[in-house]
């Protein structure tokens, strides 16, 4: 409390420099040593009092009433050299909620404060030691901002509601201000978060949360920044999107602007794993999006037998580098490709087994998103009527004097046949129909699946080798594009004959009848096939010189 005596002489000082200070500035009026006598101000945008410790001991408190929420400013300037000036901010229950204060005449930084509740706020100045005084008069400037018509939403009970594509202009208008919205989105889709305008001292930290107010992801930016959020959400509801400064120690007036979209354009998502796989049919287009980074796009498809896949990604965008892959039903990788850049992807893959497959595509590390649409084909040949035949233990049978027909239809496919021949019996081999850009390559192995001649032709060529048995048995065939470089899903036709080939045109079926104990057979132009008492099958078949010829050939079905 000051002594009365010092009272006239303050007074007498205060009008002498009245006249000497700015002219829009108030003076404090004595006595407001406490919060009952409180210099009494209601603040609608900026203060400015002038004041003075002037007796040791001396505190001047101010009330300072606002009527709607908002930023207070407070700062003291010209504080005299012998003062060390202590300021604190009280809310309406008296309770102090901020203190600044600078030694020997210094400007203690600035008292920054978000007010949510219009009421009745203190601020009491005085001599930190409270040793010490001056009749030069302080310049106390309190500034309140009201512009964030967002405020007060710093928490997830005070989030601001905002509507997709409101342009929202905000404040991190304090120390440790949080801007809190939320955001309803009508089904599974794509955010779309821009933070522009960001104050330069700002680092912008923005995190957006799902319904249970769970971190879906944050991003940050330094130095005035932008951000920008692009997000796969899987469900319909309320988000949640928090913005502050990064260190939380840093405020500015001027506003940034948010602006929120949804993307609902990929009908496909969500199906960024196995058990969300997107079905999709054979032979239809597919348009879909790598929209946020790390999303995976999983597609379940059907092969209704053996066959190849034929799988076309095209239209992609030129910041992502396509990785494709295909799985069986037990999710296992079949085939990985991939390209760089927007380029396309193309594979063909054979598969045996009838069922689900799996799809996989990405953004290849998975670092990369773009809004624009991709397209996705799924084809599926089977029309190779001997897949799976790509080894030994697959490979299909083919009789002498018969033909069969097969596809060289993916990269280093070869295709393998199996069939019985005659001891010094000599059989030509004929490989026809090839397709332009394949180069045929002849295998020819033992029953031990040991090579005994590989012949090449010419690309798009037949190609015809003779070979002679040296055994009566299994012998086996294996055909291949010979750079295992090139593919086409054309047929070819593979093609055994012999000398010992007597295949008449049929023209009538053949007739079995018994006389007398005898069994006729009448018209068998491609002879009788006999089963012998080890199971073994053979063709028998009458030369018109009366004499026989066997051939071992596979037992019928």
């Amino acid at each position: 409390m000051k002594k009365r005596m010092y009272l006239k002489l303050k007074t007498l000082c205060l009008l002498i420099l009245f006249f000497t200070v700015n002219t829009y500035a108030q003076l404090e009026s004595e006595p407001n040593n406490y919060f009952n006598t409180a210099d009494a101000f209601t603040l609608t945008s900026s203060l400015n009092i002038q004041g003075a410790i002037d007796v040791n001991g001396d505190a001047d408190y101010y009330a300072i009433t606002v009527s709607q929420p908002g930023v207070l400013k407070i700062d003291i300037n010209n504080v005299p050299a012998i003062v060390d000036m202590d300021v604190t901010l009280y809310n309406t229950a008296q309770n102090v909620v901020s203190n600044r204060d600078a030694d020997n005449g210094a400007n203690p930084s600035s008292i920054v404060y978000s007010i949510c509740t219009p009421n009745t706020y203190y601020i009491r100045l005085f001599d930190d030691g409270n040793n010490e005084s001056s009749a030069d008069l302080y310049d106390l400037i309190i500034t309140y901002n009201t512009t964030d018509t967002y405020e007060c939403n710093n928490s997830f009970l005070t989030a601001t509601p905002i509507s997709l594509g409101q342009n929202v202009s905000g404040q991190i208008g304090s120390f440790g201000d949080a801007d809190y919205y939320v955001v309803t989105v009508p089904s599974a889709g794509v955010f779309e978060i821009d933070v522009s305008f960001v104050p330069s001292n700002i680092d912008m930290d923005v995190v957006l949360y799902n319904t249970g107010q769970n971190v879906i992801i944050n991003r940050d930016a330094d130095n005035g920044s932008p951000v920008n959020i692009n997000q796969l959400v899987c469900t319909a509801g309320t988000y949640y999107i928090r913005l502050w400064d990064d260190g939380n120690d840093e405020y500015n007036p001027n506003a940034y602007n948010l602006i929120v979209n949804f993307d609902t354009s990929d009908i496909y998502e969500c199906n960024n794993q196995f058990i969300d796989a997107s079905p999709i049919p054979l032979g239809q287009n597919i348009s879909a999006q790598i929209r946020s980074v790390g999303d995976n796009d999983y597609y379940e498809i059907t092969a209704p037998s053996a066959g190849v896949f034929e799988i076309d990604v095209t239209f992609v965008p030129s910041n992502i580098d396509m990785d494709v892959v295909l799985y069986d039903a037990g999710q296992n990788i079949i085939i990985n490709q991939d390209a760089d850049n927007g380029n396309p992807v193309h594979f063909d893959q054979f598969v045996c087994t009838a069922g689900t497959y799996y799809l996989r595509l990405r953004d290849d590390v998975n670092d990369e998103s773009n809004p624009n649409l991709y397209n996705l084909l799924v084809n599926f040949d089977n029309s190779d009527p001997n897949e799976c035949n790509y080894n030994f233990s697959t490979a299909a049978s083919i009789d002498i004097c018969d033909s069969t027909q097969g596809a060289i239809n993916t990269v280093g496919n070869a295709d393998y046949y199996t069939f019985l021949g005659v001891a010094n019996e000599t059989i030509q081999i004929q490989f026809s129909n090839i397709p332009g850009n394949i180069q045929p390559r002849l295998r020819i192995y033992d029953n031990l699946q040991t090579q005994l001649t590989v012949q090449t032709g010419t690309t798009g060529q037949t190609l015809t080798y003779d070979f002679t048995p040296t055994y009566s048995g299994q012998y086996y065939i294996s055909l291949e594009e010979n750079g295992n470089n090139a593919s086409n899903a054309a047929l070819y036709t593979l093609t055994l004959t012999s000398d010992a080939c007597i295949l008449p045109a049929c023209t009538t079926k053949p007739q079995v009848t018994a006389e007398t104990g005898d069994v006729y057979i009448n018209n068998a132009c491609y002879g009788t096939i006999m089963t012998a008492p080890n199971g073994d099958c053979f063709r028998v078949q009458v030369k018109d010189d009366g004499s026989l010829v066997t051939r071992p050939v596979v037992c019928p079905q």
